[in-house]
């Protein structure tokens, strides 16, 4: 076994030493730091979008009114979403959109009146864990 670890050890080092050793190690190191770059942007772009939903959707949980968050916000966040969760706030936010709309009813002067605040609380949490910042 030690024999083993010692062809590694000869092998690892040889390699290191060789120019296409360091140009290889060169080139990973280079690809690796690249991915981590790449993915803090993604990360720094989709909480610029994804704060002012999130504060907008929390203010929503605690206390519903008439204004929420638009079309064009929701657009915005898909395009950060993963693949496979897709589908998940595609349901949440028509839902969110949905119970909105049809759970308001105007009075006799005109202005809407909430009928169920829970409904759209519950709507609103369940969009509001696509948003989180990362």
């Amino acid at each position: 076994m030690s024999d083993f670890f010692g062809f590694i050890s000869t092998f690892t080092i040889d390699a290191i030493n060789s120019p296409i050793g360091g140009i290889v190690g060169c080139l990973f190191g280079y690809l690796i730091g690249n991915i981590i770059t790449v993915g803090r942007d993604k990360r720094i772009e989709f909480n610029k979008i994804a704060d002012p939903i999130r504060i907008t959707l929390i203010r929503e949980c605690e206390r519903p009114s008439r204004m929420g968050i638009e079309d064009t916000d929701i657009i915005q966040i898909r395009e950060f979403i993963p693949f496979w969760r897709i589908r998940g706030f595609d349901i949440a936010a028509e839902n969110y959109k949905n119970r909105k709309k049809d759970n308001y009813k105007p009075t006799s002067t005109g202005c809407p009146v909430l009928i169920d605040e829970n409904i759209v609380v519950q709507s609103a949490a369940s969009l509001l864990k696509y948003v989180k910042r990362r």
